[in-house]
């Protein structure tokens, strides 16, 4: 497994996976799934897996999740913030 992994808009099972396996691996991976929110995209990567992983994906995230990249609420321009699990944001 590669120090960094990036993979593009999460938006199948197989790449899902991909990102969490590699994570699993002890890598770094950057991925970017789109959602309204932080927690509805790690709940999208989550359903993409399959009914027969979600569990081991939802341990795998806790264990190895070290933040979302979110838009910052109320301003204008693309100006981001990193939230941490746990986190709320202010």
């Amino acid at each position: 497994i590669p120090d960094a992994l990036a993979i593009g808009d999460v938006r199948s099972a197989e790449a899902a996976n991909a990102v969490l396996d590699a994570a699993y691996g002890a890598g770094l991976v950057i991925t970017t799934i789109t959602a309204p929110s932080g927690a509805l995209a790690i709940e999208r990567l989550v359903e993409h897996c399959g009914r027969d992983r979600q569990e081991s994906a939802r341990a795998i995230l806790g264990q190895t999740l070290l933040g979302t990249i979110v838009p910052v609420p109320g301003r204008t321009g693309r100006t981001f913030e990193v939230v941490r699990p746990g986190e709320r944001r202010a």
